[in-house]
């Protein structure tokens, strides 16, 4: 074992101790956060502290010097890591729901030492706010501050979430954000250190806890916090600091908890004030990486004042939503802002690929076996394209019922699948056809053994010819048929 130095980053999962004095570390191997593979330990000698992971899970071991194991810690929590541990004070106790245990740091004889305590939620989240649960008024740092970061390398400060000469009253700290930030990670950075009992300088916690939203804002004004776009009031507002000209980037996302099929938002705007004149809106799995919904940029936008619905010709497979602004307008003293009242995502049931213009992916569940969609027009046959249906939860689906255009592009080659999260698909036993013929009536695909999925999907990889002989995926109606077999 060596002396950890700075981050490593281990089959893509990143070592988050940085800096050590005293605590020598070792990756263990790591697959990925999926298969409850060892992730980190520490040792100091004397202990070993080895973490596992899964999605719903941590799992702490620890050990004694001889590789026994002394203890089994499992924690609902996502797992915390601290740049230092002090030998019987392990970091897990910070994840152990007990406000009678606590971790700390190494000792310092004077207060000026560095020390941080982080954890890990497995995925970019939106984070409004972290709770501390102190060790009394004991060991609570005075100077520090709290950061975020994607990959826990680079680090940026939460704003207006710096402190000096902070005063602990022994209570649970709360500290909520003005405006949330999205990250995988979140740390309490500490440069002036509390004292315990015995008069030496430390960083001690019984409990860290991140507080989690369904909004963020690329900025927010102090008193006009960016939750009160989803508190159900019209007379509460959301502001971005003011800018002295209109050409300012400033950005709203919302998180729907999972990948959803979304069809519009809506925007409740502040009157006809700070409305963006430019503006797209985007989507995303990840926080990370936005595309622009098809259709969706505008340029000089005229707000009226009331609920801007923005409907998309083609329903969009996302977890995130953003409305990302370029132009701005004023208020009304002069100044030029981003102000909303309330933002919705509003859900549909159906999804597509893509979707021509007046032939939307909404049509499939109309009712109506008279309207069509399509998706865009193809020069050959070889080309990809799908359709999802959205069940609102998991439900057992023993078929599902295709409704085509006529005879006219209906694929010849395409696989029915099922998934639970609109990520991870698996092919439906017996429903994978090649050079399938449509005859123009509706079809019927029985499955052999009902299916627990949330998602249905046709996806298509041999399309067929339309009228005028270019290639579409093309339907009417998508139905599933529920099975009375309970999950």
């Amino acid at each position: 074992m060596k002396l950890l130095k700075k981050a490593c980053l281990i089959s893509s999962i990143l070592v988050l101790l940085c800096n050590l004095s005293q605590v020598y570390a070792e990756p263990a191997d790591v697959e990925s956060l999926k298969n409850n593979a060892s992730y980190y330990q520490y040792s100091n000698g004397s202990s070993r502290l080895n973490y596992k992971i899964s999605p719903s899970e941590t799992t702490y071991y620890l050990y004694d010097s001889n590789g026994n194991t002394t203890k089994k810690i499992s924690s609902k929590k996502p797992p915390m890591f601290t740049s230092s541990e002090y030998s019987g004070f392990e970091a897990y106790r910070l994840g152990d729901s007990s406000s009678s245990t606590f971790w700390s740091s190494n000792g310092h004889p004077v207060e000026t030492g560095q020390e941080w305590v982080a954890t890990d939620l497995g995925e970019n989240h939106m984070i409004s706010g972290i709770s501390l649960t102190p060790r009394t008024t004991l060991g609570f740092p005075k100077d520090f501050k709290i950061q975020f970061s994607d990959n826990a390398v680079t680090w940026s400060d939460v704003p207006h979430q710096s402190y000096t000469n902070y005063v602990n009253n022994g209570s649970v700290q709360s500290f909520k954000f003005d405006s949330s930030v999205v990250a995988r990670y979140v740390r309490v950075y500490a440069t002036k250190l509390g004292k315990d009992d015995m008069g030496n300088y430390y960083f001690q916690l019984s409990e860290f806890n991140a507080d989690l939203s369904n909004i963020a804002a690329s900025s927010s004004l102090q008193g006009w916090s960016v939750n009160r776009l989803t508190d159900n009031n019209t007379s509460t507002l959301w502001s971005t600091p003011a800018h002295g000209s209109e050409s300012a980037t400033e950005w709203i996302a919302f998180d729907l908890g999972n990948m959803e099929t979304v069809g519009s938002i809506s925007l409740t705007p502040r009157g006809t004030y700070s409305f963006p004149k430019d503006f797209k809106i985007q989507t995303s799995n990840d926080a990370l990486t936005w595309s622009d919904v098809p259709n969706q940029s505008y340029t000089n936008y005229v707000n009226n004042g009331s609920v801007q619905t923005f409907t998309f010709e083609s329903s969009v497979l996302a977890k995130y939503i953003r409305v990302h602004a370029t132009k701005l307008s004023k208020d009304d003293m002069g100044s030029y802002y981003f102000q909303l009242a309330e933002f919705k995502a509003n859900i549909t049931n159906v999804a597509a690929s893509s979707s021509l213009i007046d032939w939307p992916a909404s049509r499939l569940s109309d009712n109506n076996t008279a309207t069509s969609w399509s998706s865009v027009a193809h020069n050959n046959e070889s080309n990809t394209e799908w359709v999802i249906l959205n069940l609102g939860s998991i439900k057992s689906v023993s078929g599902i019922t295709l409704t085509s255009r006529a005879t006219l592009s209906f694929p010849k080659d395409f696989s029915i699948q099922a998934s639970n999260n609109a990520i991870l698909w698996t092919d439906i036993p017996n429903q994978s056809y090649a050079n399938y013929v449509n005859n123009g009536s509706a079809k019927n695909f029985n499955f052999t053994t009902p299916v627990s999925a949330k998602f249905i999907r046709i996806y298509a990889a041999k399309l067929n010819a339309d009228d005028r002989g270019s290639y579409y995926f093309q339907l009417n109606e998508i139905k599933a048929t529920l099975s009375s077999l309970k999950l």
